[in-house]
């Protein structure tokens, strides 16, 4: 009896642990209330990428770098209140290119737009998100309403002024400047469990 006990319980610790390994390079959850939780830089995107225009904040979603900061300080949603922009670095001068997205060194590949990009939708420099194939092509539709222009960062270059965008239906990234337009994803830092 006591060898059949130990044995249920090895069992359930293999399970455990076989449970753990997996979902350590599972990579993006869907959450309920639409968000998509990534395990691996621990951040909770929201599931619509133009929900500025979807809940009827901006008629196209497109707005300059002062009214995507102002929508995402004052999103409340799923019952979170401390949504901000998604994080990239400025210094291009290490990669190929002077581009986070174009350059196959890890090293370029910090900003939480680009790890979308390479890791979740599995694309490589030079490809469009139609050219996402198998878990990229799943992890790419978990989202709704990605817009064919580029997304504000938080991230200004404080030399400059300019702002970091990101373009992730072909991941490449630019820089705009705070007059310019373009479209807002909010992004939280948590861990959002299931419901």
């Amino acid at each position: 009896m006591k060898a059949q006990i130990r044995n249920i319980i090895k069992t359930g610790l293999l399970l455990t642990a076989f449970t753990v390994v997996s979902q350590a390079n599972a990579g993006l959850f869907l959450r309920d209330g639409g968000m998509v939780y990534d395990d691996v830089l621990d951040i909770t995107w929201l599931q619509d990428a133009n929900y500025a225009k979807t809940s009827g904040y901006d008629d196209n979603g497109l707005m300059s770098w002062e009214q995507a900061n102002t929508w995402v300080d004052n999103l409340v949603y799923g019952g979170y209140d401390d949504w901000r922009l998604f994080n990239v670095s400025f210094d291009f001068s290490h990669c190929i290119n002077n581009s986070l997205a174009w350059s196959n060194d890890s090293t370029c590949q910090d900003a939480e737009s680009v790890h979308l990009f390479y890791e979740d939708f599995g694309l490589t420099p030079g490809q469009t998100y139609g050219q996402t194939t198998g878990e990229g092509r799943d992890n790419y539709n978990l989202f709704t309403n990605i817009g064919n222009s580029y997304y504000w960062s938080g991230t200004q270059n404080l030399d400059t002024g300019a702002i970091s965008v990101f373009a992730p239906f072909i991941g490449f990234d630019a820089i705009n400047y705070p007059a310019g337009q373009s479209y807002a994803w909010a992004v939280l830092l948590a861990f959002i469990p299931f419901t």
